[in-house]
């Protein structure tokens, strides 16, 4: 979020002068408070006007971003803690602009972050995800043993064990593997892996497993008929040009024969059932 102001101010830099739009800006980006503070570490706009001319040399909290000073490349994010202006207990997170033009900071307070921490969590991640009917995405804690989280109706905390994963035996053969499940009374097939010490798990009931197999069986054997009859097509158009031409060939010239043209000649050694 830190950065993503930044940007906004380096591109639009007439927003510093703007207290409505620093407002507009910190409420976009869901934080309480958006400072921005020179090469030299004074703050001299945002969206709190009563914190202008502050710098990190004014308290104890505001020294925490010093060294910043000193190195474009620092990125710091401070502990809750009281501000200096008014004692009141905040997270600073601070970035450079990318042309070095100056320190853009935002502030939240702890029941705001609390619930940005919530959205980083597994268990809001897997509550957001959208699956298809009768498909459950979830993951498991390696260590606790539980789900933490789960597009279906698993709860958080349910034991895997109580699924028919059995943990310490199933890591043992490595991943990805194949399993049983059962999930809210329905057997499911789940593939499972382990990525970073957290299981993941996809499982999807039989029915749904299954339930485009007619349409593809329709689907295959409608092709078969359709090659069939491509192949038969062309079988027939093959003895119509190699074989039964030259029968009817053949038969036209021993009329011509009999009909007494002595002199005609018949040629039947290019047909091979006359030729054998």
């Amino acid at each position: 979020r830190a950065k993503a102001a930044a940007y906004i101010v380096q591109k639009q830099p007439e927003v510093a002068d703007d207290l409505e739009e620093m407002g507009k800006i910190a409420s976009l980006l869901r934080v309480d408070e958006l400072h921005l503070f020179d090469k030299k570490g004074r703050l001299y706009a945002g969206s709190e006007p009563k914190y202008y001319d502050y710098t990190f040399q004014s308290g104890e909290q505001m020294r925490y971003f010093l060294p910043m000073l000193d190195d474009y490349t620092l990125q710091l994010c401070q502990d809750v803690t009281p501000n200096t202006a008014e004692g009141k207990m905040m997270q600073y997170v601070a970035v450079w602009r990318e042309d070095h033009e100056g320190i853009v900071q935002i502030g939240m307070e702890p029941a705001r972050l609390m619930v940005a921490m919530e959205k980083n969590e597994l268990s809001y991640v897997f509550s957001m995800m959208t699956t298809e009917s009768g498909v459950t995405i979830f993951a498991v804690d390696r260590e606790t043993g539980t789900i933490v989280g789960s597009t279906g109706d698993i709860p958080a905390g349910t034991a895997a064990e109580a699924l028919g994963l059995h943990l310490p035996e199933d890591m043992e053969t490595g991943g990805p593997y194949e399993r049983e499940l059962d999930i809210s009374g329905t057997k499911n097939y789940c593939l499972v892996e382990l990525t970073d010490g957290i299981v993941v798990g996809v499982s999807a009931t039989y029915g749904k497993l299954y339930e485009n197999v007619p349409n593809n069986m329709m689907l295959i054997l409608f092709s078969l008929c359709v090659l069939s009859f491509v192949t038969v097509f062309l079988i027939v158009k093959m003895l119509d040009k190699f074989i039964l031409s030259d029968i009817y060939g053949t038969i036209e010239g021993t009329k011509k024969i009999a009909a007494g043209n002595l002199d005609y000649r018949l040629e039947i050694d290019h047909t091979p059932e006359f030729k054998e």
